[in-house]
């Protein structure tokens, strides 16, 4: 139960996280092109890679723990 609440919380995290970093992103660049800012179109970029970056980490983790579910099942057959 606990695993469950703590894994729901944790994703939420990461989806409100990525959710503001795109919206961020949307309205810096709608008004960097509208306005002609080359400023907020700087910040539309900045919020842009820090989603890319959020992402990037995740699927890293993803492959490394993926990997290790891999080596686990590889040393259990060995050893069984």
């Amino acid at each position: 139960m606990f695993l469950t609440v703590f894994f729901f919380l944790v994703s939420t995290v990461i989806t409100f996280v990525l959710s503001v970093n795109l919206l961020k992103y949307s309205n810096h660049a709608e008004s960097g092109i509208n306005r002609g800012d080359s400023t907020q179109l700087y910040q539309a970029l900045f919020h842009l890679r820090i989603y890319f970056i959020v992402i990037g980490i995740l699927f890293l983790i993803a492959i490394g723990l993926l990997l290790l579910f891999f080596l686990v099942a590889i040393i259990s057959v060995i050893i069984s």
